[in-house]
């Protein structure tokens, strides 16, 4: 009777875990201790324009009241660093990374941090000056980014936080609840 029980158990176990789901991103356990943070862009302006690139970080902004993404040129005081259209890549199929910084030490996205480093690769998705090529590096940014502010990868493909998102752009409404989910409404 017992070992009937524990297969019963099982089976349904099984069952559940392999019923579809919608999952989208969701929010790492670590992060910044505040949503409001200053950033600097560095890009090479053949590829976009200072202004362009600021674009599309800043569409980050006026999603969550706790969220305020703040331009600014200064090394010593900007938590987050967007290197757009970098040359060194960890490989050419990588468009972007961003990597997680506590006092000047390299940290996973699991523990809090003082700064973030998003990178942009120019690699063969982006390598050329056409607007298909620009459209992958800006989704990249804009993608890059919301792991800066504590986004993890989303299965929708819909979204800006979808892993090979080339094309969307603008946070979608699960990527603004994930993160209102982290940082309030």
């Amino acid at each position: 009777m017992k070992n009937k029980k524990a297969f019963g158990v099982m089976v349904a176990l099984l069952m559940f875990l392999s019923l579809p789901c919608n999952v989208s991103a969701g929010i790492q356990t670590g992060g910044f201790a505040t949503g409001k943070l200053s950033y600097r862009v560095e890009c090479d302006t053949n590829f976009a324009s200072l202004a362009t690139v600021r674009g599309y970080v800043q569409r980050w902004n006026n999603i969550s009241s706790n969220v305020a993404l703040t331009y600014t040129t200064s090394y010593t005081s900007s938590q987050i660093a967007v290197i757009y259209m970098k040359y060194d890549g960890p490989d050419s199929n990588t468009i972007g990374e961003t990597s997680y910084y506590l006092n000047g030490n390299r940290v996973s996205n699991a523990v809090t941090r003082t700064g973030a480093v998003c990178s942009v690769y120019r690699n063969e998705h982006t390598l050329q000056n056409t607007s298909e090529a620009k459209a992958v590096a800006y989704a990249s940014c804009v993608h890059e980014v919301g792991h800066a502010l504590s986004l993890s990868h989303s299965s929708k493909p819909d979204d800006v936080m979808y892993t090979p998102n080339r094309t969307v752009t603008m946070p979608t409404s699960s990527d603004k609840s994930f993160l209102k989910s982290k940082w309030g409404n």
